[in-house]
């Protein structure tokens, strides 16, 4: 496959392994101490649930095994198989983790803020933005009588950065808006 995956079984630990970048330390947050306040934008936000303090520790340790059986795989793969690794796919993942973590586990509110929403945000926009350009220029090449017309409106937010930025800065005025009424 184009992105070096042998198999369904290959994308299904490349996908779990990156949404547990970002679920685990979330979960940690929500085992935190009682007198521990969510402080997502720093806005005043509240925990929708909690959980008991006592995962705190099985929490943290998954989120570091997960990505060592990850990485495990990549190098057995390398040395047994000869497949050499994605390093794309190995930055994206070191960006997850590390952003994630460092996000969730700062006590800064600078810094828990910048990682969160600079870094995260912005980096998650441009992989967006390029991966769904070079794929829907593939298609409208390969195959333009299969697109529907959500396959052109699509084609429309990523034609150009500015109209993709704004369309995402649009949808971040409507959650903003909806943080603030309801």
């Amino acid at each position: 496959a184009r992105t070096g995956e042998r198999g369904f079984a290959d994308h299904q630990w490349d996908y779990w392994t990156c949404m547990a970048g970002a679920a685990l330390p979330i979960l940690r947050e929500h085992a935190s101490r009682p007198e521990h306040h969510l402080r997502w934008f720093d806005a005043g936000e509240d925990f929708l649930f909690r959980l008991p303090m006592r995962l705190q520790g099985p929490l943290f340790a998954v989120n570091v095994l997960v990505p060592l059986l990850w990485l495990s795989r990549l190098l057995k793969q390398f040395l047994v198989d000869g497949k050499p690794p994605n390093m794309g796919k190995l930055w994206i993942m070191a960006m997850q983790y590390t952003i994630w973590f460092v996000s969730v586990e700062s006590d800064h509110q600078l810094i828990g803020l910048a990682f969160h929403n600079v870094c995260h945000g912005i980096a998650s926009m441009v992989l967006v933005h390029h991966v769904v350009r070079r794929r829907l220029l593939a298609w409208r090449k390969q195959r333009p009588e299969t697109m529907s017309w959500t396959d052109h409106l699509n084609e429309a937010a990523i034609s150009s950065p500015l109209s993709y930025v704004g369309l995402m800065v649009g949808l971040a005025m409507v959650e903003e808006f909806c943080w603030e009424f309801f």
